[in-house]
Parts: structure tokens; sequence; C-alpha cells
């Protein structure tokens, strides 16, 4: 498969939080393990064997991946000595929950030109679900760590995961991290849980109070990403529906601590389809039936597409793991998915027609390279 360029592994799958939201809690068979350097210098070889690009990507997962850090340096030191020989540069990547991050670990982390993706939910509240498996809420500690990062010179994404109860702090916690120093906000609802149209309001409200902080940054020149507000964006450049939204099972990859292949790391918590093991190569069968997923088929759970406001300018139906896991199946999107997503698009349009108009550099830069790694 040679339009592969990226491979997330979970160098562990076990984890020291105990979130009351992860999808690693789907499947109650989910395996907790920690992966050896054996699978990860097969993880690095498949990698290189089976990609034409120039450059490629690693990104360690899990679980959290820093309770194997000395596995990860070692999988690292190999993957720069096999891409010399191969020609080929390394990107390295890390999402983390933080709590384990230290000064000596984030100055080699920085050394090594790791990029970070912080779990970090906002600021502290007793609402926030990041919790240690004593109840102990993590969200102070993951804090300090996260300004540790900063004060080191890594701005990270900061991955924040949003359900109703932590909606009425949206904007406020926002607009602190924003002085805080941190530009790049990965937010992103929690589909698997009920959401009232009352909650639906209250994103909105947030939302656009956030829009407006947004704009006027950018007109600052200020580069800053919000993941809702910049993938609404996006498709202003689009020159076609995708049909696929995340290099599912093409450009990028799933592997587990065992070495085996999933479609995307989503679908290793579900364990399976397996695609393949990076011992024994691909099963040529699986993966031929993955790459045949088509984001075009998706359909909304209880209402028509067809009158949809934003249906020539959908993001593609979202991810299809999280359809599988609400809807039971791939093509059938959650309807909150739906609902968030129109009121991404209707915060989002009012910021592209300003700038836009304004012929906004930064405006035009998001457009002509839109993706935000999440």
């Amino acid at each position: 498969m040679d339009r592969l360029h990226h491979v997330t592994w979970f160098n562990t799958s076990r984890c020291n939080l105990d979130c009351e939201y992860c999808f690693t809690k789907f499947d109650e068979k989910y395996i907790q393990a920690s992966s050896n350097f054996e699978v990860g210098k097969a993880v690095i070889d498949f990698l290189l064997i089976n990609s034409t690009a120039t450059t490629v990507g690693l990104s360690f997962f899990g679980g959290e991946p820093l309770l194997e850090k000395g596995l990860m340096k070692d999988v690292i030191g190999y993957a720069k000595e096999r891409g010399k020989i191969a020609r080929k540069n390394f990107t390295f990547g890390l999402t983390t929950n933080a709590t384990l991050l230290d000064e000596e670990l984030v100055r080699w982390l920085k050394e090594n030109q790791v990029s970070m993706i912080l779990s970090l939910d906002g600021l502290p509240h007793p609402e926030n679900k990041r919790v240690f498996p004593s109840g102990e809420p993590s969200g102070p500690l993951v804090l300090e760590k996260a300004q540790l990062v900063l004060e080191n010179g890594i701005q990270p994404i900061i991955r924040w995961t949003i359900s109703p109860p932590i909606l009425k702090y949206l904007y406020s916690d926002f607009k602190q991290l924003l002085k805080m120093g941190f530009v790049i906000f990965a937010i992103d609802p929690v589909y698997e849980v009920e959401w009232t149209p009352d909650d639906i309001a209250l994103y909105e409200q947030e939302l656009l109070k956030i829009s407006k902080l947004y704009l006027n940054r950018l007109r600052e020149g200020k580069n800053t990403v919000v993941k809702p507000l910049d993938d609404a964006l996006r498709i202003f450049s689009m020159e076609e529906r995708q049909s696929t939204r995340c290099g599912l099972a093409t450009a990028g990859v799933g592997i587990d601590p065992k070495g085996n292949i999933y479609a995307c790391h989503r679908f290793i918590a579900r364990g399976g389809p397996i695609l393949g093991n990076v011992f024994t190569g691909w099963d040529e069968e699986a993966l031929r039936k993955a790459q045949e997923w088509d984001l075009s088929k998706v359909r909304s759970e209880n209402e028509s597409c067809h009158d949809c406001p934003v249906k020539l300018r959908c993001p593609g139906g979202g991810c299809l793991c999280v359809n599988l896991d609400v809807c039971n199946d791939i093509y059938i999107n959650p309807a909150i998915f739906c609902e968030l997503q129109r009121v991404n698009q209707r915060v989002a349009n009012d910021i592209a027609f300003i700038l836009y108009a304004e012929k906004n550099e930064l405006f035009k830069r998001k457009l002509e390279r839109p993706d935000l790694p999440t």
C-alpha cells in the first residue's frame, strides 16, 4: 500500500487514568497490555517498506504511552537509524494525558522534535471526568504539566473533549487558556452521551463567544486553531465531498501492542477488523474491504440529508468508528453529530464571510492547509 505514510502505535494500551468517556471502554474484552522493542522495530520496518513517501510519521498512543516511555525512546532511536538508511525522514507525535511528564522528559521530547497532543478538557472543574482510578481528579496536575510544556518552548495541541456537564465552562476556559499561551485547540464532543436541545443551544452560545475571540486574533495576525471552526472553514476550499476524511486504511493505520494492524487507532479498542500484522504483512482481503468504506454513503440516524442546509459542504460523515459505536453501522451518523455540525457551520459562516471580505492572510492560509491532526 504505497499511499501509507503514517502509523499510530499503541506502545501500551494500559492507562493510569480512568476517564468516564474513554472510547477504549466500549468493549469489556479490550486487553490492556504493553508492547516490546521487537514489535516496535517491526512497526518501523513495516512503515518504511510499505510507504513511498519521503517523510513518514509515527505517533504514540494508548492507553497512556508514557507508561512505556523507555520503549518510546528506544523505538524513536531505531526509527532515526532506519530512516537514514532508507533515505526517509521521520516525524514523531505523542498523545498523552500529561500526568507523567517531567522537566527531563519534556526536554527530551523537544530535542527529538516529538509533537504533543495533550488531553486537557479545559480548566479543572468538579464535573470533569478525567480522573485517576481512585476517583481523584487529574485536572490540576494535567494543567500544571501542560504549562511545563509551554515553558519549554513547545506549543502542544490541546485535546479538549466536551460533554454537556462542562459546556458552561467552554468559553471562560478557552479565554483563560489563551491567556496562558495555548493557541491550538482540538475541541471535540463526546457523541456517545445524551445531548438535550438545551445542551445544543448552550454549545452554540459558547462557540459564538469563542468565535469572536478567534476572529479578533486572526485580525491581529495571531494564528489560532479551534477545531470546530477550522474544520467548518476548510469546507469552503473543498472541490467535492470527501470519500475519506482521515486517511482511514490508506494514508494511515493503527497498530496494537501485538503488532496487529487496524484501519485506524479507534478500531483497536474494538478489536477489529484486523488488516494484517507487522510481522506477517497485510491481510489483502480485509484491507480491500476497509479501503472500500466510502463516506459518501453515510446518512443521518433519524433524518434525511436531502434538506440539510450544510449538505453540499458536509465534512463527510464524521468518524466511521463513532458511527459504529453509537449506531452499530459505519454508514449511520448519530443525530447529535449532524446537529453539532450545523452549529459549527452557522458560527463559522460569519467568520468566513468577514475574513474573506477583509482579505485576511491567516484565513487564506487556513484554506490552503486546513488539516489538524487530533
